[in-house]
């Protein structure tokens, strides 16, 4: 099944707007890059700290470089519970919609269905799957996103600080795509 199809049938069985979802989707993925971002930079200020501040005795290197570590820092912890906080929200929105869609449902089913499914299944679904649903929609589309752009991030980063490695990658990556389709030519 393409994934096209298997979003608009999950968002069909949430009873959520494609475009509610999308503007939900945007706002969660911009705090969560913010926040990765942040997160990436914020090593590299003890560098800084240590290589132009320490090494060099330039006080005035050491107050700059800790207080853009702090700043960054603090980005850091906001953005990072702003992202916490919206896709709980967002996440929370889903298991609503999707239980109160599942409890109306079940209230119109027939004795069969009853007879047929037991009723510990029955909350197991509304439990356990709908959570599972629910960090699919939600935190997971938005963390492989952010894992995809700090990939090609990092690797660009890598490339332009050493050209040599580029050839290597290029070579990796030629061998690794052989490798996943299966063609050894």
């Amino acid at each position: 099944m393409e994934l096209k199809t298997f979003l608009k049938r999950l968002l069909k069985i949430v009873d959520i707007e494609k475009k509610k979802y999308i503007v939900n989707q945007i706002k969660c993925f911009s705090f969560l890059m913010i926040y990765t971002i942040a997160s990436v930079i914020f090593p590299s200020f003890l560098s800084k700290i240590v290589d132009l501040g320490v090494v060099m005795g330039d006080v005035s290197n050491i107050v700059l470089y800790t207080t853009e570590m702090l700043i960054c820092g603090i980005l850091m912890v906001i953005f990072y519970y702003l992202q916490k906080v919206f896709f709980f929200k967002f996440g929370n929105d889903i298991v609503l919609r999707t239980k109160q869609k599942l409890y109306k449902k079940l209230n119109t089913v027939d004795i069969q269905f009853w007879n047929q499914y037991k009723v510990g299944d029955v909350l197991t679904i509304l439990d356990n799957d709908i959570e599972k649903l629910q960090e699919l929609l939600t935190s997971d589309i938005s963390e492989l996103v952010v894992n995809i752009c700090l990939c090609i991030g990092i690797s660009s980063y890598i490339i332009i600080l050493n050209p040599k490695i580029e050839q290597c990658e290029t070579f990796n990556f030629a061998v690794f795509c052989s490798n996943f389709t299966g063609n050894t030519s």
